[in-house]
């Protein structure tokens, strides 16, 4: 049995940065006579204008196991509330029964989100899905796993000139509504969580759910970044017991913290990343060492370029020894904004006594979203 662990996303906009209206990544498995069926679902779309072309990347691991069980589910959500007020969502008690001596845990295997109630979405604060408070009850015959799935949401205004109402050009000459909408003051979104149920026999498989979090914080501030990634280990059963483990998901969380140089904190989107990678297995030590990583901007290309002749040299010096740089005004007709970002992730190890040749690398899946809102892409992997 081939059991998949999603392992995060990456995604960003070609040209631009847009609002979050349509945004998903997951992957979905079926494993039959002819092989292991992997499909994966992305999904993308702008917020007002001008058209973009969306790159969606995301992580899988694959490791094949002789008693393997993988159950996969969805739960869906509608979160509303006032613009700028962050909302969550606690979900009903989700239970998967294991036959006979199997044992398992809930991981992530992706999400969606849409916007409902305003079709050009929102400017963001952040957005995260988890699978918490999991419980194993062992019977005679059958394991019994439950858990509680939450989400976490937050749209917010936008020191943006041109979407914030507040702002003096709104004052001086107010846009028609056909050219710009005046975004509402309350907000709904449509959000899917994806999970599996990942499960072997109790014999031949260790399952570590450390408690806590790890977290990754990223600041932004005239063109400087922190580093996007922290190390983490994970300590699982060492002795050389279990010579196969994987690492998966049940949970991220990324969101914008209160950045003082502007009024309101929301933010459009170019780039959303969080995922694990450069995982390093010891069976010796039982210790799983990984990366935490993140990334997320909110600028425009038209930023990031300079004109290539000597008016920009020019700017470049100017910006150089003025304020515009250095204090990131609050008035202020550019629409990239420094911010502070944590990223904050909750992992889940698997440690396995048995495997299956081959060893499958970790994959790296790939969409391109043009003019469609939703993309699929399928692998199949021959049994």
């Amino acid at each position: 049995m081939k059991l998949v662990f999603w392992q995060g996303f990456d995604h960003y906009w070609q040209k631009e940065s847009h609002r979050l209206n349509r945004f998903g990544s997951h992957v979905s498995s079926d494993e039959s006579n002819s092989g292991l069926h992997l499909t994966f679902t992305s999904s993308m779309l702008i917020g007002r204008f001008p058209h973009d072309i969306a790159h969606i990347y995301s992580l899988v691991d694959l490791i094949d196991v002789p008693t393997g069980q993988q159950i996969e589910g969805e739960a869906t959500f509608e979160v509303e509330g006032k613009l700028g007020k962050l909302a969550e969502v606690r979900g009903e008690k989700i239970e998967v029964t294991l036959p006979g001596n199997l044992t398992g845990a809930p991981v992530l295997r992706g999400f969606d989100i849409e916007a409902l109630n305003y079709p050009h979405g929102f400017h963001t604060r952040g957005f995260g899905f988890l699978l918490d408070d999991i419980e194993l009850t062992a019977g005679s015959d059958q394991t019994v796993v439950s858990f509680v799935p939450k989400i976490f949401m937050h749209p917010a205004k936008s020191p943006d000139p041109f979407t914030d109402p507040d702002r003096f050009v709104w004052r001086v000459m107010p846009f028609p509504r056909n050219i710009e909408p005046h975004t509402p003051s309350e907000f709904k979104y449509r959000m899917t969580l994806y999970y599996a149920v990942i499960a072997a026999d109790n014999d031949q498989v260790k399952i570590t759910i450390p408690a806590g979090e790890r977290q990754v914080k990223l600041e932004h501030y005239a063109r400087r970044r922190s580093p996007r990634a922290a190390a983490y280990n994970l300590q699982g059963a060492g002795g050389g017991e279990y010579p196969m483990a994987a690492l998966g998901i049940r949970g991220f969380r990324w969101e914008l913290r209160d950045w003082e140089r502007t009024v309101h904190n929301g933010r459009y989107l170019r780039k959303l990343g969080c995922l694990i990678d450069g995982l390093s297995y010891g069976p010796d030590s039982g210790e799983m060492s990984y990366n935490a990583r993140m990334d997320f901007s909110n600028g425009r290309r038209r930023q990031d370029s300079e004109p290539r002749f000597i008016w920009g040299r020019v700017v470049r010096v100017y910006r150089r020894f003025s304020n515009i740089e250095k204090e990131a005004k609050r008035r202020t007709y550019r629409t990239s904004y420094g911010f502070h970002a944590v990223h904050t992730l909750y992992p889940v190890l698997f440690q396995f006594r048995k495997a299956v040749d081959p060893v499958y690398p970790v994959a790296r899946l790939y969409n391109r979203i043009d003019k469609a809102v939703t993309v699929q892409s399928e692998i199949i992997l021959p049994k």
